[in-house]
C-alpha cells in the first residue's frame, strides 16, 4: 500500500516536518533553471515562506501576491516533463488563490485543485489501480445542491466529489461517515486536535437512531439501489446537523458508527 496526499494545502505538523523543507529545496533547483532574476526570484521565494509558514493568516502585499501567481504560471511553463514537481507548481497556485482569494463559505479554489491533484495521481502516478480517498464529508458529495444553503451555493458543482462525480461516474463509490453518539473535533482542520464536541442525540426519526436501536456498533448502508430517490433524515454531512434530503444523490452509502471517538494524533 502506498500513502499520499491530494490536498493543495500544506499545513499541520507533517508538513512542518518533512514536505516544507523539501519543496522549498526543490523550487528552488526550479528556479535556478528558470533564468529569474535576482529581485525577482528572492520576492518570490520570501512570499513563499510567508504562505507557507502561515497560510490563511499570512500579510503578504497585493504587488507580492502577484509576483507569486505570475512566477509560477512561468514555472509551470517552462516545465517540459508532466512530472510531480510540475504537478506541485499548479498545486501550490491552488493553495495560494485558496489562502487569499477564500471567504468562508468558499470552497472552490481548494476543491477543484484536489480533484485536480487525484486526477494527476490516478492518470500518473498509480494509474490503473485502486484508490481509497480519505476525506471530510463534505467534500466528497456527488451533489451538493441537495444540502447547499444561500450562504454557500456558489460551492455548488464546484466540489471534490462532484468533480470528480462528473468525470468518472460510477468508477468511484462515495460513502459518507455518520454516527449516533460519542465526540467529534470540530476544528481539525486547523490543526487543533484537542478541541472536542460531542455528538448529540439523533431525532428518534432519523437514520442514526434507527439502526442503533438494534444496537449495531458499526453498519454499512448502501444507498445506489436501496434507498434511491427516498428522502431519510440523517447527520452524514456536519454532525449535530439532521437534514432530510435524496442522500442517494450525495453519497453511494453511509457509514454508521454507534460512538464516534475523534482523531488521536500518530506517534
Amino acid at each position: 500500500m502506498s500513502l499520499c496526499g491530494f490536498d493543495c494545502r500544506h499545513t499541520h505538523l507533517k508538513s512542518d516536518d518533512y514536505l516544507k523543507s523539501s519543496l522549498r529545496h526543490g523550487i528552488g533547483k526550479i528556479i535556478g533553471q528558470a533564468g529569474l532574476s535576482s529581485q525577482n526570484r528572492n520576492l518570490f521565494l520570501t512570499t513563499l515562506a510567508e504562505l507557507l509558514d502561515k497560510e490563511y493568516r499570512s500579510k503578504i502585499t497585493p504587488s507580492a501576491k502577484k509576483n507569486l501567481l505570475n512566477t509560477l504560471r512561468i514555472l509551470y511553463g517552462s516545465r517540459n516533463r508532466d512530472d510531480l514537481w510540475k504537478q506541485e507548481l499548479k498545486n501550490l497556485y491552488g493553495f495560494a488563490k485558496n489562502a487569499w482569494e477564500k471567504n468562508e463559505n468558499d470552497c472552490r479554489q481548494r476543491d477543484r485543485q484536489m480533484a485536480n491533484n487525484l486526477l494527476w495521481l490516478m492518470s500518473s502516478k498509480f494509474k490503473n489501480q485502486k484508490i481509497i480517498v480519505w476525506a471530510h464529508n463534505y467534500h466528497i458529495m456527488k451533489d451538493y445542491s441537495e444540502v447547499s444553503t444561500k450562504n454557500d451555493n456558489n460551492n455548488v458543482g464546484n466540489l471534490m466529489g462532484e468533480i470528480l462525480s462528473r468525470r468518472l461516474s460510477k468508477k468511484i463509490y462515495s460513502i459518507g461517515f455518520s454516527s449516533y453518539s460519542g465526540k467529534y473535533m470540530p476544528d481539525a482542520c486547523f490543526g487543533n486536535y484537542k478541541k472536542r464536541q460531542a455528538v448529540k442525540r439523533p431525532s428518534s426519526k432519523s437514520l442514526e437512531s434507527a439502526i442503533a436501536v438494534h444496537n449495531n456498533l458499526f453498519a454499512l448502508l448502501p444507498l445506489r439501489e436501496a434507498l434511491s430517490e427516498r428522502k431519510f433524515i440523517a447527520s452524514a454531512l456536519f454532525h449535530n446537523h439532521p437534514q432530510r434530503v435524496r442522500w442517494s444523490r450525495i453519497y453511494d452509502a453511509i457509514f454508521f458508527i454507534k460512538k464516534m471517538k475523534g482523531l488521536s494524533r500518530c506517534k
